[in-house]
């Protein structure tokens, strides 16, 4: 009796379902498994003096997602990679780009 009690008072709400884009875009950025994070990552190079981002599992057409980033943030250098289907951006804007893709509905 108490555990179903204690369990209703502990329990919490499902998340609310993603939102759904006012438009359809030709690609998906699909989060990590057993966090559900987006798939956003600082790598450094040259003993930390260097860092890029880079954007992983993209699925679908990349070019269009890496133009949007180009046409929202101009300053940064942005490129693509086709083989790998990555996006690497040139200094550490995880936070900025985590936001850019969360605004997206991903």
């Amino acid at each position: 009796m108490f555990s179903r009690l204690a369990h209703r008072l502990y329990s919490t709400a499902a998340a609310a379902p993603p939102t759904v884009l006012e438009y359809r875009v030709p690609y998906f950025v699909h989060r990590t498994k057993p966090g559900l994070q987006l798939p956003v990552y600082p790598r450094y190079t040259f003993k930390g003096t260097q860092c890029a981002t880079f954007v992983r599992r993209i699925e679908g057409n990349g070019k269009v997602l890496a133009d949007q980033i180009r046409a929202e943030f101009p300053d940064w250098t942005v490129a693509y990679n086709t083989t790998t289907n990555q996006i690497k951006i040139k200094g550490y804007v995880v936070p900025q780009l985590r936001q850019f893709l969360t605004e997206r509905g991903f």
